[in-house]
Parts: structure tokens; C-alpha cells; sequence
């Protein structure tokens, strides 16, 4: 029976995890509580940011607090949560008061 059971938990995170994969094989995905507390205990990462995609994926940027490691998760719609990216040295920049905002020439650079 414990066999059986641990077969069927096994072939559905892979049927849940299979969309994803697909779009990355290197995503490590889990639920978003379980993310969210191990950038918190592993290395103090708060959030700092979020967004949502023209696809409905929430975006959330975590860092720690001197920026010395960062990440970034996706939460897919269908609500699991996957690292898209992670380093180190992040740097808040905050615009200048009397810096004029740049204008989009459309191509969608920076």
C-alpha cells in the first residue's frame, strides 16, 4: 500500500510539474509558502518588488537585506511557484528627483 501510495504522489507532482518544466528545465517549483519561507531562513530574503505578467504570472522580486543574494519567483496561474533567477549584489536605484523620465522609442530597451 505505501508503495502504491508514494507511486501515485510521485506521478502527480510530475503531472503538476510538467507544464512548467516545459518551460525551463532548470525552475526548481514548489508551493509558494514553502519558497517564501526558505529565502527567509536561508538567507533573510524579504520581498522587495512584485508584478504581474501580460500571461497572469505574478512576479515577486525577494532580497536580502544588504542585497548581497536576490531572487526571483514566478507564481503561475495555476499556483505553483518557481525560481526564474537568483544572484548576488543587488542594488536599489531610485531615479533623481530632477532626472527626466527617458522616453520609450518603442523597441523596448532600457
Amino acid at each position: 500500500m505505501k508503495a502504491f501510495l508514494s507511486t501515485a504522489i510521485l506521478a502527480t507532482i510530475l503531472l503538476i510539474a510538467s507544464p512548467v518544466s516545459a518551460q525551463s528545465d532548470n525552475q526548481i517549483c514548489v508551493s509558494h509558502a514553502d519558497w517564501a519561507e526558505s529565502l527567509r531562513m536561508g538567507y533573510q530574503e524579504r520581498v522587495i518588488g512584485t508584478g504581474m505578467t501580460t500571461d497572469g504570472i505574478f512576479v515577486e522580486l525577494f532580497a536580502s537585506p544588504n542585497g548581497e543574494t536576490w531572487t526571483i519567483l514566478y507564481t503561475y496561474p495555476a499556483g505553483l511557484t518557481c525560481a526564474f533567477a537568483s544572484g548576488g549584489g543587488w542594488q536599489n536605484i531610485a531615479p533623481s528627483p530632477d532626472e527626466p523620465a527617458e522616453p520609450d522609442d518603442g523597441e523596448g530597451s532600457i
